[in-house]
Formats: structure tokens, C-alpha cells, sequence
């Protein structure tokens, strides 16, 4: 038996969110009662020269606007992440993370670094005290991404200013970041799993 028929309940297709100006991160969509999309995953990539230019001519003429990028053929998520490149086309997302319109372009999307790859636990005994991020980037292009514990949940990402050198200038990394003054369980009285939000500074 092949390992891909082994772990059919794990093969789809995938959205991912993209963050960075200078560096790019795919953020994948998460949903934890579907197989193959439990898992909080945050990858470095490269893109070509043409969908590099159009996406930050879109994102700049939409800053609001969150963009995503569709990997179209299935397979498990994992396999993707540790692939070397994938073709796709690129969209606005809407507030559930879904496809919002006519694809804006279709671009190459080369993966240099996992970051993140978790697969997501709606049991966990409980959530964390305190609201928990993930804080990823370099120190002039970072950004935080919602720790998601047990559900129900939420999805967040925010571009944020840091000062000093707590992330590498040019090597991009990953730490786990806590702000003890708000309390996780507040936040995640939701009724949605997604709730898909882009900030920026």
C-alpha cells in the first residue's frame, strides 16, 4: 500500500495566506475538524520575479486586503511543505479564508524554510493563560500569528513593528511569544474556527 493511499483522509488541496514585503511567508488555512487541514503551518518562500511584482502592486494598491495563494492538486499537507515548489493562482480572500473573486495572477511559489508545522489538537486539556503568538520574521519585516491551542479557535495575523534585535536581520526566524496582559479564554468564545484577519503596522 502506497503512503499516499495510506493517508488519504490527509490528501486536499490548500490555501495559504501571504505575508512580507521583503521576505514572503505562507500562512496555511487551518480547520480543525477536517483531516488534512488540522495543522498550523508557516512557511518562508521565494517567489518568481513577475509574481513578486504583482503582488506587492496589489498589495499596495489593496493594504487591507488579505491574499492567498491556492496549491490546486491534491496531496497531505506535509508532502506540499516539504516539496520543493508548486504552481498557483493567487486571490483576495474573504473573512473565512476563501477565494473572494477572480484569481489576481498565478505565480511559482518556491519553499525554502518550514517554520512552522503542527498539527492542531481541538482537545487539549485547556488553553493557554495568556493570549499566545508566534512571532516570525526579521527584525524590519515581522509578523504574529495566533498560537491555536484547543477549539473553538481563531485565526490572526499581524504585522507588527518590533525595536532592538530580537529577530535575526536577515535569516528569518520563529519564537513563541506570550502577552500576559489578556486572558486567552476571552478571545476564543468565537462560533467560527476562522476568523481570517490581516493587520499591518
Amino acid at each position: 500500500m502506497s503512503n499516499h493511499h495510506s493517508h488519504g483522509h490527509l490528501v486536499n488541496v490548500h490555501g495559504f495566506l501571504i505575508l512580507g514585503t521583503e521576505k514572503l511567508y505562507l500562512c496555511h488555512l487551518p480547520m480543525y475538524h477536517m483531516h488534512a487541514h488540522s495543522f498550523q503551518t508557516i512557511l518562508e518562500v521565494e517567489i518568481d520575479r513577475a509574481g513578486m511584482d504583482n503582488y506587492l502592486r496589489i498589495k499596495k494598491e489593496n493594504p487591507d486586503k488579505p491574499i492567498i495563494v491556492l496549491h490546486k492538486s491534491s496531496m497531505t499537507l506535509e508532502e506540499l511543505a516539504h516539496s520543493s515548489s508548486f504552481f498557483g493562482p493567487i486571490h483576495f480572500a474573504n473573512e473565512n479564508g476563501d477565494p473572494d473573486g477572480r484569481p489576481l495572477g498565478q505565480t511559482k511559489v518556491k519553499i525554502k524554510k518550514i517554520l512552522l508545522f503542527k498539527k492542531l489538537n481541538e482537545n487539549s486539556p485547556d488553553y493557554p493563560a495568556h493570549l499566545e503568538y508566534y512571532l516570525f520574521g526579521t527584525n524590519s519585516d515581522c509578523y504574529l500569528s495566533h498560537l491555536l491551542s484547543k477549539a473553538p479557535n481563531f485565526e490572526q495575523e499581524l504585522g507588527v513593528s518590533i525595536s532592538g534585535s530580537l529577530l535575526d536581520t536577515n535569516e528569518s526566524h520563529l519564537m513563541k511569544i506570550s502577552i500576559p496582559s489578556a486572558e486567552e479564554k476571552k478571545y476564543n468564545i468565537l462560533p467560527q474556527i476562522l476568523l481570517l484577519k490581516m493587520n499591518t503596522p
